[in-house]
């Protein structure tokens, strides 16, 4: 993939990568590992100003996924080992600073981009105690334990889908029937049929 854009704010961020389709569940959890693996190492992250055709040189246009930067002089971010860009933007001094990193959602912004919003630090562990709640609530009105609560509820929705059919279905039958009592009746056949000619029409068909 290739960053497309980003934005940080204090209560989230997202970075929009160049993608052929949706980001599965699966892929997405990947990421989210790979991302808390390079945070746990404790990478060193180093900054400095080099000449804009010497960098170029030695790291490749891959210095320019956060978007061309004017100028001679480049400012490089790298991360030991894992990534190198021109960035003039406010950096850690090492990955453990980070924090825990938490994917909230993916969504496709255009065709061939996806954003990837998430949280870290503190706010990543207030999301994780957030959707802690949520299960718990769900084990609490489910009486269940909470390995069981996605079970308990794909059980009950399954059960929910096929009442509403059964009720649809005795709907329309119930209507059939009260159409045929309706129909038996000669009064309501002439009722029915209003006109004269629907009258004579009716007729010729009872």
């Amino acid at each position: 993939v290739w960053q497309n854009g980003a934005r940080k704010k204090v209560s989230e961020a997202h970075l929009d990568i160049t993608h052929y389709s949706a980001l599965t569940f699966e892929q997405l959890m990947q990421i989210e590992q790979e991302a808390n693996k390079v945070v746990r190492a404790g990478k060193v992250i180093t900054k400095n100003t080099q000449q804009k055709d010497i960098a170029e040189k030695k790291y490749g246009f891959h210095l320019y996924q956060g978007g061309v930067v004017p100028g001679n002089s480049l400012r490089i971010v790298n991360i030991a080992d894992t990534d190198t860009e021109a960035c003039c933007g406010t950096h850690c001094d090492n990955t453990s600073e980070v924090g825990l990193i938490k994917i909230l959602s993916a969504r496709r912004v255009t065709d061939g981009v996806v954003r990837l919003t998430y949280v870290a630090g503190d706010r990543a562990l207030e999301e994780l105690a957030r959707q802690s709640t949520v299960i718990d609530t769900l084990a609490n009105n489910l009486s269940v334990q909470h390995e069981h609560v996605v079970d308990t509820a794909t059980s009950f929705f399954k059960q929910a889908i096929s009442l509403q059919k059964r009720v649809a279905n005795q709907g329309e039958q119930i209507f059939n029937y009260q159409m045929r009592l309706i129909m038996d009746d000669p009064q309501n056949k002439l009722f029915l049929c209003p006109t004269e000619i629907g009258r004579a029409s009716c007729r010729e068909r009872v």
